[in-house]
């Protein structure tokens, strides 16, 4: 990394973009999956409720503890795309700091 990625934050910066990028596309599968559909333009406004009301109706009920850890999660990143890796050390990750250059 060079001395201008550091200053910018670039590495977290990436690292919070793959983290985000996880977190949503494994939500919208999960959605997908719930509602047994594979392309719906909506899909990405229905992140804030649930896509069907009554859980019985589910086709994988056991998937629903983690859709809702994962809405909870997409809810923070919302708030701050570099959360997790500032505070990464909740999650039994080391917490990330700004890389200093070896001189």
């Amino acid at each position: 990394w060079s001395e201008e990625d550091i200053k910018l934050n670039r590495m977290n910066k990436l690292i919070a973009c793959g983290q985000f990028t996880v977190c949503y596309k494994l939500l919208k599968y999960i959605i997908e999956l719930q509602d047994g559909t594979e392309d719906r333009s909506e899909i990405d406004e229905m992140f804030g409720k649930m896509a069907i009301e009554s859980l019985e109706e589910l086709p994988f009920p056991e998937l629903i503890p983690l859709e809702q850890q994962l809405r909870e999660l997409w809810r923070k990143f919302n708030e701050n795309p570099l959360w997790m890796v500032e505070e990464g050390g909740y999650y039994g990750i080391p917490r990330r700091e700004k890389y200093a250059l070896n001189k």
